[in-house]
């Protein structure tokens, strides 16, 4: 030894592993191994990464046999007396192990006891080829499945068919597998009222629980909402809901782009590598990749040979490993593109090098790529920011750029305003910040890129009480495409049709008395079936229970909003309904993506005065 000591760099999978792996009492797993390979390919619909040869179900299929299992077991403990019935259980039992391990298994297990005696994860535990690759992975040296993130990046804004494979996942195994202090059984009145796809029949001990919650909030409080300070309960799907923060905290570490990877646009500008006028390389571009479709695999190679020397070749093949894409070869056959932050970048920079003018386009991309991806520090944040900015200004006028720079300008203006109640410097300073920040967004807005007016409506309403503010800002701003008025922002955006605007466009009118005018909008938003435009119908435009009422909160409820499933459960009488609602509330809450931890917390007290 040299006597030197290495820091091993802390990343959100190691996090969770400290905190549920090991000898210590919140302990879940027997270490890393067992974690990782329990976890990471049921959420990835990929059984096993390491066994090329095991080739089961799908894990959807699996999760079912899972379900089917538990609550036979849970209905009749113990199965020595049901013959052939307590043989197919078991048989599935000994199914389900060996997708675990991702390979047959020539195991052959008595009945099903509560202990699951015949199975042992030892297996996994002893399975040392493994374990490197999960260390590197877990250590961020080695990314995580390519179907994982297919999947994260598939779900959008929706957690929920990760969140349910997660969920039942965890309760098998932990139910078997872990301490047998770690879990006890719900009374049955409690499963048969529990929502849909989430019953658990089996929950944590008190104690187990508080010990599990109290070691993610130390060990994992940075990268899930789920810590908050008003929450009260801590199940497995809370436990699910941390297990898929965390993976995604793993991914945005990984896929993140280096600073020293993005040119300084000045030095990228000296570099130009071509004299071909970008009119030139468009009608280029056309003649050799406008006849191979947009999703052929022969347009991806013809994109690969000339993005070195075209922007628009280069600007496509950036676009392409920045959101991942499906190329189809024939016959049903396709070839994936992995997404990609890095590569991405560097082709965004290729587009910009080899265009004269710089192509508008990459320059937008590039800046939207640099402040997307994750920073270890503040300094390293700002000065991601401000090159972004570089790239936003070299766009000219791209309507999308000017919008983006407008965001950055108010919520400069926003801090120097916090700051200016008695200090007229700094309060000139920051009209003057909004000032550019308007125009520029409205500019956006004339170019048909409506985003620009939503933005500065919702800065109207949130200033909407400081007159000294917005009178000072119109006597300045007389001449915008668009007055500054809040209602005339939205009408503007909400030619365009698009809901969000309705939306808010009625919840003005409504505000101001004018709800006779709102509810056209609202039906106008609710074609593109909107959830929050059948919601707010249902509040402003229908008495609480009635007929209309109820219709327009399940249809709301059904296409997953958390609010209107808990405007029905505190509005439901009979119990079981009012139970199933709750958790149906809630599980949709740990869905979303950006969860509402206000409203979490009050589906958790409503669950209290359900079950004192």
């Amino acid at each position: 030894m040299d006597g030197k000591t290495t820091t091993q760099k802390e990343t959100p999978l190691l996090s969770l592993s400290r905190a549920l792996c090991g000898n210590t009492k919140s302990c879940l797993f027997g270490n890393q191994v067992v974690m990782f390979q329990l976890l990471i390919p049921f959420l990835s619909n990929q059984l096993s990464p390491f066994s090329k040869s095991y080739s089961p179900r799908s894990v959807d299929d699996l999760i079912g046999d899972i379900r089917r299992y538990l609550a036979y077991e849970f209905s009749h403990p113990g199965t020595s007396e049901f013959g052939n019935v307590a043989t197919e259980f078991s048989e599935m039992h000994r199914y389900i192990y060996s997708n675990m391990l991702g390979a047959e298994s020539d195991w052959r297990f008595p009945p099903f006891r509560g202990n699951a005696s015949g199975l042992s994860l030892g297996n996994l535990q002893s399975r040392n080829v493994t374990a490197p690759n999960i260390s590197k992975t877990i250590h961020a040296h080695r990314d995580l499945p390519v179907n994982l993130r297919k999947q994260f990046f598939s779900s959008g804004q929706d957690y929920t068919v990760l969140l349910y494979r997660c969920f039942w996942i965890l309760q098998y195994y932990l139910v078997y597998y872990a301490e047998s202090d770690c879990c006890r059984r719900r009374p049955h009145a409690a499963v048969s009222y529990t929502a849909m796809q989430f019953t658990e029949y089996y929950s944590f001990s008190e104690t187990k629980a508080s010990l599990v919650y109290h070691a993610l909030r130390e060990k994992c409080y940075p990268y899930s909402s789920c810590f908050s300070d008003s929450q009260s309960t801590f199940d497995l799907l809370m436990l699910s809901r941390v297990v898929l923060d965390i993976l995604v905290a793993q991914i945005n570490l990984m896929r993140r782009v280096p600073l020293s990877q993005i040119a300084d646009p000045a030095k990228l500008m000296k570099k130009n590598a071509t004299e071909i006028p970008e009119p030139e390389q468009y009608l280029d571009y056309q003649k050799y990749l406008g006849g191979f479709g947009t999703d052929s695999y022969d347009r991806y190679l013809m994109l690969l040979r000339y993005a070195l020397h075209n922007c628009y070749a280069a600007e496509e093949l950036a676009t392409v490993y920045y959101w991942g894409k499906t190329y189809w070869i024939r016959d049903n056959n396709y070839f994936d593109v992995e997404q990609d932050y890095r590569k991405a970048a560097e082709w965004f920079q290729k587009s910009i090098e080899n265009s004269t003018p710089p192509l508008q386009a990459s320059c937008w991309s590039l800046a939207y790529t640099l402040t997307n991806s994750r920073y270890d520090s503040k300094e390293d944040r700002k000065v991601a920011k401000e090159r972004a900015k570089t790239y936003l200004l070299l766009a000219g006028d791209y309507p999308a750029a000017k919008n983006r720079l407008a965001t950055y300008l108010f919520q400069e203006g926003e801090e120097l305003y916090q700051t200016s109640i008695t200090d007229t410097p700094l309060y000139h300073k920051a009209l003057a910040k909004f000032e550019e920040a308007i125009s520029m967004a409205d500019w956006a807005g004339a170019a048909c890129w409506f985003y620009g007016n939503n933005q500065i409506a919702v800065f109207l309403r949130k200033h909407e009480s400081e007159s000294r503010l917005l009178a000072d800002l119109r006597f300045r701003l007389a001449n915008l495409h668009v007055p500054l008025d809040e209602e005339a922002q939205l009408r503007y955006s909400a030619s365009y049709s698009g809901p969000w605007a309705l939306k808010h466009l009625a919840l003005f009118l409504i505000r101001h008395n004018r709800a006779k005018e709102a509810l056209p909008y609202l039906r106008e938003a609710m074609k593109s079936n909107y959830n929050e435009a059948f919601y707010e119908t249902a509040v402003h435009f229908h008495k609480t229970g009635s007929k209309e009422w109820l219709s327009l909160m399940t249809k709301a409820s059904e296409l997953f909003c958390p609010r209107a499933t808990y405007a029905l459960a505190m509005n439901c009488i009979e119990p079981a309904e009012k139970e199933r609602l709750i958790n149906l509330c809630r599980s949709q809450v740990l869905s979303e993506r950006d969860m509402n931890c206000e409203l979490l917390a009050e589906v958790d007290l409503l669950s209290k005065t359900m079950n004192p």
